[in-house]
């Protein structure tokens, strides 16, 4: 199987993840996920920097550009896989998925949540994915 594997690096915990799907016989790509910069979904940002940073920048766009360098870098949107599988996805936003799909129409996305919702709002990615995981229960139930 051919996995795009995208999670975030914190503490190395991608790494047994990457290595365990690899001694499976998997070929995978990872790519390293991370917030991006003047993101509105943090909940922890108060109310007057995220109406400030939702009136100057345009969430898509930093999405996109983005991805667009890692692409240049790791042509990520010509190969073919059979499953995304996303730790967070923080970065992730439309842009992402119409490209990833325009090449894999038949790609199985799943997303797991290391984070709670309530530290980030994950769920905007949600319609995105086949399957979603937390380890939350209160998430997980929701």
């Amino acid at each position: 199987m051919r996995i795009l594997f995208i999670s975030p690096t914190n503490f190395g915990l991608n790494k047994p993840i990457e290595e365990e799907l690899k001694r499976q016989g998997h070929y995978v790509n990872f790519i390293a996920d991370s917030f991006l910069q003047h993101d509105n979904g943090y909940r922890g940002k108060n109310t007057i920097k995220k109406l400030i940073d939702g009136l100057i920048y345009n969430h898509e766009q930093i999405i996109k550009q983005h991805w667009t360098t890692i692409s240049n870098t790791n042509n990520i949107f010509q190969q073919e896989y059979d499953l995304c599988l996303c730790i967070n996805g923080c970065s992730l936003g439309k842009y992402f998925f119409e490209r990833v799909k325009k090449r894999n129409p038949q790609i199985k996305c799943i997303l797991y949540l290391w984070d709670t919702l309530n530290f980030f709002e994950y769920n905007r990615i949600f319609p995105f994915f086949d399957k979603i995981y937390s380890f939350d229960f209160n998430d997980s139930e929701n």
